[in-house]
């Protein structure tokens, strides 16, 4: 027999927007952008739908050593 499930997508979409969950992306992405290097930045971004932010290079040379050492790869465990 199957279940069905309905989502209250408004309640979805409110949790998704909220600034509780657009506050803890940003402490994440901060400690990701922290243990990548001085050469990488955060910058949050909240779309209408959803919180978001970035973690990118701040320079060219950061760029470089994201290409050559993976800079961004090796700092996810920060972000957890």
């Amino acid at each position: 027999m199957a279940t069905v499930v309905r989502l209250n997508l408004r309640g979805l979409n409110q949790l998704m927007t909220s600034t509780a969950v657009q506050a803890e992306l940003d402490a994440r992405g901060r400690r990701m952008a922290e243990a990548a290097g001085e050469e990488f930045e955060y910058v949050s971004r909240p779309h209408h739908r959803t919180a978001r932010g970035y973690v990118q290079p701040r320079s060219a040379k950061g760029a470089r050593q994201e290409a050559r050492e993976k800079r961004l790869l090796r700092s996810i465990d920060a972000g957890r």
